[in-house]
């Protein structure tokens, strides 16, 4: 066999398969490379469009958030003046109540401290009364009596 002509085959038959690959094997390789290519830059191109929509709605949401925190404050002082406000009206119309129960009662204490005093009064007299009438009874001595009212009458007509 001759050395010659069996490298010439295999170049032929080297050269048709690299023909036929380049033919019909290797533009549907290229076009499927060229295709993932563009996916791949179209996935990018989205990728840093998503990064930069997250940026910004980041942005946004910690702007809203430090407004709320903002706002929350804001109504928590409010609230907190007006507990203080509450507080301070209700302080005042206790002590204002207080002053009117304590002039109330003390009204009602001297109603009924003279009450008492009448009471006592009354009792004092009938007392003194009792004790008056006991004491004649027990110390009236008709003759004593009788000489002394004499006396009394003779001295009274001269």
């Amino acid at each position: 066999m001759n050395l010659n002509a069996t490298i010439l085959g295999q170049i032929i038959s080297f050269i048709f398969f690299v023909w036929f690959c380049m033919q019909y094997i290797w533009p549907p390789i290229l076009l499927n490379i060229e295709n993932r290519k563009k996916k791949i830059k179209k996935s990018l191109k989205n990728i840093k469009q998503i990064k930069k929509k997250m940026y910004n709605t980041q942005q946004k949401i910690f702007k809203k958030k430090r407004k709320a925190k903002k706002y929350i404050k804001n109504i928590i002082k409010q609230t907190y003046k007006e507990r203080i406000l509450i507080l301070e009206q209700t302080m005042h119309e206790i002590n204002t109540l207080k002053k009117e129960n304590i002039k109330k009662t003390n009204i009602e204490i001297k109603i009924i401290k003279k009450n008492i005093r009448q009471k006592l009064l009354l009792e004092m007299k009938k007392l003194i009364i009792l004790m008056t009438e006991k004491i004649i009874k027990k110390s009236f001595n008709i003759n004593k009596h009788n000489q002394l009212i004499n006396k009394l009458l003779i001295n009274f007509k001269d």
